[in-house]
């Protein structure tokens, strides 16, 4: 069975450092063609720690370099902003149904001032996807809002 693929941006603040911090050790072996063994070596790491870490990220890019990524990071246990993102997520992916044209990272979204909406996680997906952030006047919907 083929494990899911976790997008950086389902993962916790502490598991996208995590992730980049192992990324910035193992990158010298991967894009610089530094040996494994000198990779372990300059790191303190063990040699199987590296090529476990290099697996993982050519195999689950950057998220797979996070410690217990499991469904449940990104299915149950989710905050709202994190839910969100997931949402939108689903909203730009191709879907099998044909009646369903629409898909793509949209240029602009536009929202509310939800708190789910607002957060700093929210922001982060936004300029990972470079997709502007267009809030309403608080308590004015959109379709009446004059900006």
């Amino acid at each position: 069975m083929t494990e899911p693929f976790f997008p950086l941006t389902a993962l916790s603040e502490a598991q996208r450092a995590q992730a980049l911090e192992r990324f910035t050790i193992i990158r010298p072996a991967l894009e610089e063609g530094v040996s494994q063994a000198q990779v372990a070596s300059t790191s303190k790491k063990a040699p199987s720690t590296i090529r476990l870490w290099i697996k993982r990220y050519r195999e689950k890019g950057l998220a797979g370099l996070a410690n217990n990524v499991t469904l449940s990071d990104i299915g149950y246990r989710l905050s709202f902003q994190e839910a969100t993102a997931l949402t939108l997520r689903t909203a730009i992916w191709h879907k099998e149904d044909p009646r369903w044209h629409t898909c793509g990272i949209p240029t602009v979204f536009y929202s509310d001032h939800g708190s789910d909406f607002t957060s700093r996680h929210m922001e982060q997906v936004a300029a990972d996807l470079s997709m502007e952030l267009i809030f309403s006047q608080v308590s004015v919907p959109r379709a009446l809002s004059s900006a």
